[in-house]
Parts: C-alpha cells; structure tokens; sequence
C-alpha cells in the first residue's frame, strides 16, 4: 500500500537509543524525494537527511514524542544525496506490537519546497508590484497589503490596517463628511455577488483624509465548496491620467473653437482602409449631410477634385509623405453637392505611423478660400482689361513716378510708345523720361505740372 501513494513513506524499528532508529522500508516517493536509492536507505539511521540548517529543536520534540511512543508532526529542513536543501513536512506515529509496546515508527513525509518558493515568489511579487494589492475576508477585513497599497494609502505598516473593516478605512474621510454608502462599494459589491470587476474608476481616502481617484480590479475568493471567502482588490493611483485627461479635453475644446472659428472643415483619411473621418464643418463646405459620411472614403474625395487639379494634389501628397515637404499644402477645386466648384486651401500631417514609421493616419483642415479666389480672379480680369485698352491707345502712353521724373525708370509703356520711341518694351522699362527728353524740358514739365495741381 505505501508503494502506491504519492507521499513519501519511511518506516523505522522503534530503537530510540542512540543512534537512533533504523531505517526498515522506504517506498519509491521517498527516494525520489530524497535522491537516494532504497540500498542507500535500509540500516540506516534518518539523521541521513539532516544537515547544517535542519531544526535541532524540531528534533529533540520528535525524539521525546518517540521515546514517549505518541505520534509527532512538524517541518524542517533536510538534504538530499546531492547535497541540496528541501523542506519537508512529516507525520509519524507508532506501530504497537502484541504487548502495546512500539514496534515500528511510520513516518509519512511531503516537499514542501515547491509551496515554500510559490509563496516567496507571490510575496516577492506582491511586494514589487507597481499597483496597490489588498485581501479583504468574508466580512470585509483587510487580510494583506502589498508596500504600493500602504504607500498609496499613507500608511506605513499593515498592522495599521489588517483586521480592520477596509470599507469604512478607505471609503470614508476622517471627518465623516464624505462617508460612501457600502451598498455603492465596487470591492463589496464582488464580496456579495461573486462577479469579477474590471477596470472600475473610484475614490479611496488615505489616511490623512486626501481623496485619491483610482481604477479598481477585483477577484473574488472561492473555497473548495465553491463558498465566498473573501476578494483580491488591485487598484492604481489615477491621478496623473485624470490630470492628462482634464488637459487633453481644454486643449480640444480650444482645438475645436479655433476650428469652428476659422470655419474650418478637419478630415482623418486612414491609408490602410481607406476610411475618411469628417467633421460638420467639411460637410456644410461641400453641401453634404452627416449620413452621407457613414461611408464616405478617401476614393470618394479623390473623384470630387476638379480633374485639372488632381495631379498638383497628387503630387503634394506624394511629395509630403516622401519627406521632401514639411507638411502638406496646396489649393484645388472640388465638386459641391449641388454641382459647382468650391476652391480649398488643404493643409495636412500625419498623425500616426506604425512601429517601423509607415504612415497609417493622414490628417489635417480644408479652408474655403472660393471668395479669395473669386477676388484674385477678378484683379486678373480687371488688368487684363487695362492692358488691352493701354496697348490699343494710338497716342503714346507710359506710367512713371512723378516725384522720380527724370530719375527713375518707367513702369509701363504701350505698343505705340515701344513704336514710336523705337524700344522694346523690356528695353524701355529700363529707361525713365531722363533719358529720352532734356533737362530743361523735364523743367518746364515739372513748373506745369504744379500749375496744373499735380502735386
């Protein structure tokens, strides 16, 4: 029967004198535990296994239990062939002959190494973990905390805490004026139902009163039967997130007011799928409705850029996600709903690469610049036509600053003055009246030109 349990078993005759008594049977668990083969073991005495760390004083209750023929149960360290260290747990009672006097002791043995580095792992975890890790019992006691839930809490010790109910400690500030019913507690809440908790924002007190917003985890604790024994609670110092958080919404609610402001249309186009992301604004300035951008994609802005303009937008994009261009600008037509052209000055960056740089997101503003458009487009129409009716004058024209006369130089001169003067008209503007008519006559231009309120 001893050969076909795990545990290791070892059974000595029951001679207590020194040396002691001697090794009668070991089974295979025994000898696997110890290293040892059972020719190793027989006639031997069990102070085999005891080496420099074994507990003399757990040996001297165990020979007292022998000499006294009452069972013992206790741990210590002992040694395998090989010399290394493992701590075993044993029982051992005695076996009665006929006359009721021990015959033979038994002893049952387990490792318990493997438990013993569990637990020092666990601990040395727990105590390294950058996240607050607390035990609560059934009622709701703090069992453990790890130094990061102490450091968090403003305690220094866990005996300050351990056994003490831990909603009323860290739920409620020492004043009293912010109590948080227990019905409300994310931790209880687990310790009642039985249901995990993931990721919940809540906040706990510390010991001088300061609340602190944290994000909870809790697990409960279940016995063999499947009873609730108790939660595992990690929580985390939030502070600095929310602070991030508070920020990041000024910066886009001033983000969003420069925007609305500038009347400005902002777009998102992923270069993976192809999806394209709008704001109202980039709507109103092509006359859409907001269900038409559930679908809308980069394929369907491309095919709404005037044909002549495609290339240079092409081009500009091509050139910016090349790395020849800081960030991207151009100007182009694009198609409105009801069917005109609208001029935008684009101007865009992208706003998230993978891990090897390639761009993902391409992100930026469409300003409606169709009024500056229309404005430069009419002080082009409107020299055009003072060009056409300076070159058909049949007198001769030019254009030169009165206070320069005889010093500078022409700024405009017509077909009949290139003509008559016998110049090119590039020529020309290189010369001024000085150099075409004499002093004296400059002169008398300048005294008439007085007289005439030209100055």
């Amino acid at each position: 029967m001893a050969d076909a349990t795990y545990d290791a078993v070892l059974i000595t005759d029951a001679e207590v004198a020194f040396p002691g008594p001697r090794i009668v049977y070991v089974n295979e668990s025994l000898c696997q535990m110890a290293g040892y083969r059972p020719e190793d073991l027989i006639g031997r005495t069990p102070r085999i296994f005891q080496g420099a760390e074994t507990d003399r004083s757990v040996l001297d209750e165990l020979r007292a239990c022998l000499e006294q023929g009452r069972p013992f149960e206790g741990s210590t360290i002992n040694y395998r062939r090989d010399g290394s260290p493992y701590l075993v747990q044993w029982k051992t009672v005695p076996v009665p002959d006929d006359t009721g006097q021990p015959r033979y002791f038994v002893s049952v043995q387990k490792d318990l190494t493997h438990l013993i580095r569990a637990e020092s792992f666990a601990d040395t975890l727990l105590k390294s973990l950058g996240e607050g890790v607390f035990g609560i019992d059934s009622e709701g006691r703090f069992t453990f905390l790890n130094p990061q839930a102490l450091a968090t809490l403003g305690y220094a010790s866990q005996d300050q805490l351990l056994g003490r109910p831990s909603h009323e400690l860290i739920h409620t500030d020492p004043s009293g004026r912010h109590a948080h019913p227990i019905e409300d507690c994310l931790v209880h809440r687990v310790l009642r139902t039985g249901q995990r908790l993931d990721a919940q924002e809540d906040t706990y007190f510390r010991a001088d009163g300061t609340p602190v917003p944290v994000e909870v985890y809790a697990t409960p604790i279940q016995t063999l039967d499947r009873r609730l024994d108790g939660v595992v609670g990690v929580f985390r110092d939030i502070s600095e997130r929310l602070a991030t958080r508070r920020a990041l919404q000024e910066r886009n609610e001033r983000l969003e007011s420069v925007i609305v402001g500038a009347n400005a249309g902002t777009w998102e186009w992923d270069l993976e799928s192809d999806a394209l992301t709008v704001n109202d604004i980039w709507l109103q300035l092509l006359g859409l409705e907001r269900a038409d951008s559930e679908t809308l994609c980069g394929k369907d802005w491309r095919e709404r850029v005037h044909p002549e303009d495609w290339p240079l937008v092409e081009r500009q994009i091509q050139r910016y996600l090349d790395g020849q261009d800081r960030y991207y600008e151009v100007e182009f037509r694009i198609r409105h709903a009801q069917g005109h052209w609208v001029w935008l000055l684009a101007r865009g960056k992208i706003s998230a690469r993978d891990m090897a740089g390639k761009p993902l997101r391409f992100a930026g503003t469409h300003l409606d610049v169709s009024a500056i458009k229309h404005s430069e487009q009419a002080r082009l129409d409107s020299q055009r036509k003072y060009r056409a009716l300076f070159d058909a004058m049949n007198d001769v024209a030019v254009v030169f600053p009165f206070e320069a006369a005889g010093f500078g130089g022409f700024v405009e001169v017509n077909q009949e003055a290139c003509r008559q003067l016998g110049y090119g008209r590039d020529e020309l503007l290189r010369r001024g009246p000085g150099d075409l008519v004499t002093r004296h006559t400059l002169r008398r231009f300048d005294q008439e030109a007085w007289r005439e309120g030209f100055r």
